[in-house]
């Protein structure tokens, strides 16, 4: 054997090698040579001793190779779950760094395809020592666009990276450009063959004693088959005559195998057969599991000395504590289990769904469980993992799970309809969810008391979740609200996952209500809880929500800054394209067109667009068309504007129940509708309007397109007194502005000023101008303000620009503030964009120079700058103030 420079001696790695492996060293050095590029195919049929073969190199490398090996489980479509084993398996074995993309990564199936394979390569490339990937049985792969993303690892792989690929077929991988390129090493079926000295190697080695005539005879009946050779040399070793064993072997290749599985499940000892019958309904078994299922206490040692004879078990973990049968003895064993041991079927699943239960191993604990039709512990079981799955990014293994259970079962049982009912709602099957949750109510009061607070917790969440997206929370949110707050800390199994989801959920139909208060106490509850357990789904839902609601409330600046967060771990773990990001994407778009950041803000609503259509939250993309209804109303664009707030007026038919949503989408439509000429339609619209802020300004709009100043100041009278209910503080700014304009039209350039000033004050603390931008006429107002009239130079100019098409440029800067300014500090701040002297500065805050230059100081110490411009370009990156302008 050629030594390849760095490995061990042949001694070394016999010493290390697991008794009963023959090293191949042909077969090494293929495999060693492949080591130097990206990828090892190795494509033989089953029973080829593809597995074997890889385990038999790996242990004769060096030790401190770092190698992850992956089994695709059969009939995988789930790439949340096969990347998620991968990334996995990379952690236990490679050094991965904490801050390393490997160690935050989160699959999620909401992921575009391509997305997570890019985030891993991402990962592999700063991965500083060579890493070996084998993915073992690749035929499994069931899904188009994991094979695509396969793809791409495999033809993307950085240096250092060895992907080896064993396969029962050649995989659909656009390998060809690694084969021309000299990058791709393979190894087929008859690469694998056995010499016949291999074949006296391997007999050896299992014990077997027979003349070399013998070997050379059964290497020629199995033609180097490595499982009839294997399991040949296990049925020799019980054979009373080798020699006429030898002679009687014959037959096709199919032949061979069904006659030495027969010959060899046969010939067992009863005890070892008993444990290969018993424990064949797992797809993986360790000693423990073993001695459950046979009710004997020696079923590691079993386990070993069959691995050992390496022809019915591998190890497939490096401690060797963990076993799987070759597919073949396995599909054998099933049939003799159903034919032997029918009745004892059931109980076997039982068991081993409630070890997994007790060991953590949720999925594997429901599906035997399933399998036991035990519907009373799958239900248990359900409802103690479904929001942990859920977070997992694994709901479409929650769909297989839940798929399964009768419908019986599921209207018998208010939690698992619950959870139904949520899997329905996330494939929009509105009309299934609805009745499943109606079953819910029905039965709710006949769930076990012992799950009864579980269960009370998880409809009223899956209630929230279907109001939050369809409508109706005014209906719900009160009797959810008693039911989490009645049980919360009363749920110990999966209890901190439900109940961070359940006060996710309810802090954000808490908003929808405009309970701000409230709504936030319940998400920064949540948020802690999210951070504490480590799930980022709801720490990025709660940024995001909390995010809306300081908007929603006024507080601008606050909400973008915690919507940026979202985002910002939403990127660390890989999930740029879930749903919850096409939210926060949406939300932070709103807040930067509402402070005039026109251009990043559509930015942001341009990345939201394609993730929240194929989210099938209808409430979030209407938002979403009002975001960019008033984006184009600023701009002027107005025939844009309809055409995006009618499609929101649709998307809002889509809701099943009403939704605040819907209140604010019709007078924004009214508004395009008067710019484009149509002021009889709206007039007419206007009859029975209701007396809130927003239709009195619609009405405003209208008198003041209709030449009647006098009507506007009518219409919006309401508004300034108070008597009319403001959702928004946008809606009093909008008031002033149009009274404003109507005092102008009437002459009363005094009583014009005094409504511009009051406008700027109330838009100036939160620097939100999008409405300002939306109102005909504002640009004249707001340019012919004199200067030495207003306490508020700075925003002034600010909107004279945005009104004459001057925009922020986006940025893409994250930093942050080890300490916050204080109010003083940002207002100065915000005037060292200007050209204003320190004195002038001072004389706009009512300040003494020396304060002002006292503020200065310290909030250049703060941002860690030293001069007047690296404030103003930290505080842009910040987003304490507007980005550089633009010219649109």
């Amino acid at each position: 054997m050629t030594t390849t420079p760095g490995a061990p001696s042949e001694a070394a790695a016999r010493a290390r090698r697991p008794s009963g492996l023959v090293a191949r060293s042909r077969l090494f050095e293929l495999l060693e040579d492949g080591a130097a590029g990206p990828v090892t195919l190795i494509s033989a049929p089953p029973g080829s001793g593809k597995t074997t073969l890889v385990r038999s190199w790996l242990a004769a490398r060096p030790s401190e190779t770092a190698s992850a090996w992956v089994d695709v489980p059969r009939d995988e479509t789930d790439a949340a779950h096969f990347w998620g084993q991968v990334l996995d398996s990379i952690r236990d074995t490679a050094a991965v760094a904490a801050d390393s993309v490997l160690a935050t990564l989160v699959p999620t199936p909401h992921s575009e395809p391509g997305e997570l394979v890019g985030h891993l390569l991402v990962g592999l490339r700063h991965v500083d020592h060579p890493l070996v990937l084998i993915l073992d049985d690749v035929q499994h792969l069931r899904s188009a666009d994991l094979v695509s993303d396969l793809e791409t690892l495999v033809t993307e792989a950085p240096p250092g990276l060895h992907v080896v690929l064993l396969s029962r077929r050649d995989p659909k991988l656009g390998l060809h450009r690694l084969r021309l390129a000299g990058r791709l090493t393979e190894i087929r079926a008859a690469d694998l063959e056995f010499t016949a000295e291999e074949a006296g190697e391997l007999l050896a080695g299992a014990g077997v004693s027979v003349g070399a005539d013998e070997v050379t005879r059964l290497h020629e009946r199995t033609e180097g088959w490595a499982t009839g050779l294997r399991l040949a040399a296990m049925s020799l070793t019980r054979h009373q005559s080798p020699e006429q064993f030898v002679a009687e072997f014959a037959g096709s290749e199919r032949t061979i195998a069904d006659y030495l599985l027969g010959e060899v499940l046969a010939r067992q000892p009863a005890e070892v057969r008993d444990l290969l019958l018993r424990t064949c309904i797992l797809d993986g078994v360790n000693g423990e599991l073993a001695d459950l299922l046979t009710g004997r206490r020696d079923g590691d040692r079993l386990l070993h000395e069959l691995e050992e004879a390496n022809a019915l078990v591998v190890a497939t973990d490096v401690a060797r504590t963990w076993f799987r049968y070759h597919h073949l003895l396995l599909d054998l064993l099933r049939l003799e289990l159903r034919r032997e041991l029918p009745g004892e079927i059931g109980e076997l699943h039982g068991r081993a769904a409630r070890w997994y239960a007790a060991h953590g191993r949720a999925v594997d604990a429901i599906r035997h469980a399933r399998l036991a039709e035990d519907w009373e512990l799958t239900c248990e079981l359900l409802g103690q993992h479904w929001v942990e799955l859920l977070l997992d990014g694994e709901e479409t293994t929650l769909s297989v799970l839940l798929d399964g259970i009768p419908r019986g079962v599921v209207d018998a049982d208010a939690e698992v309809a619950a959870m139904l009912a949520a899997d329905r709602l996330r494939h929009e099957q509105w009309a299934e969810a609805d009745a499943l949750l109606a079953r819910a109510r029905q039965t709710i009061s006949d769930v076990p008391a012992t799950r009864r607070g579980r269960a009370d917790i998880a409809f009223a969440t899956v209630q929230l979740f279907r109001a939050r997206h369809l409508g109706g929370v005014e209906d719900v949110v009160d009797e959810a609200n008693s039911a989490v707050e009645r049980h919360l800390g009363t749920v110990e199994q999966g209890g901190s996952e439900l109940e961070g989801l359940a006060l996710f959920n309810l802090g954000v139909a808490k908003a929808w209500t405009l309970r701000f208060a409230e709504a936030e106490d319940d998400l920064e509850r949540a948020l802690a809880l999210g951070r504490t357990i480590g799930r980022p789904y709801i720490e990025i839902g709660c940024l995001s929500a909390l995010g809306n609601v300081a908007t929603l409330s006024e507080r601008l600046e606050r909400g973008e800054q915690l919507l940026r967060d979202a985002i910002v771990v939403a990127e660390r773990v890989g999930w740029t394209s879930h749903p919850l990001v096409g939210g926060a994407c949406m939300g932070l778009a709103a807040t930067l067109v509402d402070r005039g950041m026109l251009a990043e803000g559509e930015l942001w609503a341009e990345r939201a667009e394609p993730i929240l259509a194929r989210a099938g939250e209808p409430s979030a993309s209407v938002g979403l068309r009002h975001v960019q209804g008033i984006l184009a109303m600023a701009r002027n664009r107005y025939e844009d504007a309809l055409a995006a707030f009618r499609d929101g007026e649709r998307l809002v038919e889509v809701l099943r129940a009403p939704h605040a949503l819907a209140a604010i989408t019709r007078p924004w439509q009214l508004r395009a509708r008067l710019q484009l000429g149509e002021t009889d339609a709206v007039r007419a619209d206007l009859v029975d309007a209701p007396m809130t802020a927003q239709w009195c300004n619609v009405a405003a709009r209208l008198s003041l397109i209709a030449g009647d100043p006098r009507g506007a100041l009518a219409a919006v009278a309401p508004v300034l007194s108070g008597d009319a209910p403001v959702l928004h503080g946008n809606f009093r700014i909008e008031a002033y502005v149009l009274h404003a304009l109507a005092k102008r039209a009437e002459g009363d350039a005094d009583a014009a000023l005094v409504s511009t000033e009051r406008a700027l004050a109330l838009s100036e603390p939160n620097g939100n101008v999008g409405m300002i931008l939306t109102i005909p006429g504002a640009s004249e107002l707001f340019r012919d303000h004199p200067n030495h009239r207003t306490a508020h130079g700075a925003h002034l100019q600010l909107l004279r620009d945005l009104l004459a098409g001057v925009e922020p440029e986006p940025t893409a800067t994250s930093v942050t503030l080890e300490e916050p300014l204080k109010e003083r500090e940002l207002a100065v701040l915000r005037f060292l964009s200007t050209n204003l002297t320190a004195a002038e500065i001072g004389n706009e805050l009512f300040l003494s120079v020396h304060t002002v230059k006292t503020h200065m100081r310290k909030l250049y110490a703060k941002l860690g700058v030293h001069t007047r411009a690296e404030a103003v370009q930290q505080g842009r990156a910040l987003g304490l103030l507007a980005p550089a302008r633009r010219t649109h």
